[in-house]
């Protein structure tokens, strides 16, 4: 008998389960406010992270996960990062073939570059925009399945509530139409939670404010058990617009970009003199608690402001512009600024949510039936995120 499941989230996470849960010969309907295309997914520019070992500096997937566990503090899911870590470069692979279009080394091989908290370049990415290219070719991916009736897509619809029998076994969802205001039940095998963080809680943060909490905090009512929820990821290099904060990618960093102040008139690098062997590619917890030491503690933010610059200047024009070119059109359009000419004032801001709803290594929570993935999942990343996991961690 054919199965059927219910993914709420079409982000990565919940277009990867569904593509994988179709060629599995299951019947899938995919919930999500708004199109693919419009997820937070789209917003990841810096890249993924694959022990690929192609630039000679003998790397491994031990080492991957050793990284991943030492930046979560010890509290991540030991059992599900070795899978992580593991499946990574096979990852790498299926979404090649997928069509992703990854920025290429000399030798065709899928590029990789530096991420803060890895000593190996370790980080795959298409320019900056990682997200953008990865979705796409999965959303691709998706429509063939669409075609051939096994996933059937519904745009506009969000969740009111799960449906639990007698014995607290998930059953389906109640969902509500945006547009008709239609709220109608459906009913599967399992449900798969896959949506997002609880961006539009904290204001003025880098993500989608369609990613709002409510999901989480409706499991919650229903006995949805939740976990590390205090763990809160600020990402170091951020910039205010009238909207929100805008990111400006962990691989400016990887390129080589520099974070300093200004001390007695002179420029100081505090990273490096604080962190000498890893310096602005620390954890990003490490770097936002430092740029909030220089402005708060110190007093020395920029113009008694608090922000610092990140310096890009010293880099070639063509690096800035075209591996980092989304951040070269976000500074140009919402800063009126050119990075190959002149510093980033930059300070941190909420990014990320390593907690969120406890999950087993199998991505299965406290109730019968139901499963959570991608960033709404307490899973993998403990108590700080190694940028270039989350794309590894929502496929």
């Amino acid at each position: 008998m054919v199965k059927e499941i219910i993914v709420i989230g079409a982000g990565l996470a919940g277009l990867t389960c569904s593509v994988k849960s179709a060629n599995k010969n299951m019947h899938v309907k995919l919930f999500s406010p708004a199109h693919s295309e419009r997820s937070q997914s789209v917003m990841a520019m810096g890249g993924i992270n694959a022990a690929l070992n192609t630039k000679g500096e003998d790397d491994s997937v031990n080492e991957h996960y050793t990284d991943t566990i030492n930046a979560g503090q010890h509290i991540n899911n030991h059992n599900a990062v070795e899978k992580l870590t593991n499946d990574a470069p096979e990852i790498i692979d299926w979404l090649s073939k997928l069509g992703t279009s990854f920025t290429r080394d000399d030798d065709g091989n899928v590029d990789v570059r530096y991420f803060g908290g890895q000593k190996k370049m370790r980080t795959a990415y298409a320019g900056a925009r990682t997200g953008k290219q990865i979705l796409t070719a999965i959303n691709t991916e998706c429509r063939k399945w669409e075609y051939k009736e096994k996933i059937k897509r519904y745009v506009g619809w969000r969740f009111l509530s799960l449906i639990l029998d007698d014995n607290k076994v998930c059953r389906g969802v109640v969902m509500i139409n945006e547009n008709t205001e239609e709220i109608r039940d459906f009913y599967a095998d399992f449900v798969v939670i896959a949506s997002g963080g609880m961006n539009k809680v904290f204001g003025k943060i880098s993500g989608s404010l369609h990613n709002d909490g409510f999901v989480s905090g409706k499991l919650l009512h229903q006995g949805i058990e939740l976990a590390n929820m205090e763990m809160i990821q600020y990402h170091p290099t951020t910039i205010e617009t009238p909207v929100k904060r805008m990111l400006i990618t962990e691989a400016a960093r990887g390129e080589g970009g520099r974070l300093y102040t200004l001390r007695n008139g002179e420029k100081w690098y505090f990273m490096e003199e604080w962190y000498p062997e890893q310096g602005a590619l620390m954890p990003r917890d490490v770097v936002s608690r430092s740029i909030y030491r220089v402005c708060h503690e110190d007093d020395m933010g920029i113009d008694g402001e608090n922000k610092v610059y990140l310096d890009l200047t010293h880099l070639d024009e063509k690096t800035v512009k075209t591996k980092l070119d989304e951040v070269y059109d976000v500074c140009m359009n919402y800063l009126n600024l050119d990075p190959t000419r002149e510093p980033i004032p930059v300070y941190p801001g909420v990014h990320y949510f390593m907690g969120g709803i406890r999950t087993d290594d199998a991505h299965k929570t406290n109730i019968r039936n139901l499963f959570a993935i991608g960033e709404c999942s307490s899973q993998y990343h403990g108590a700080n995120r190694l940028g270039g996991n989350s794309l590894l961690g929502a496929i």
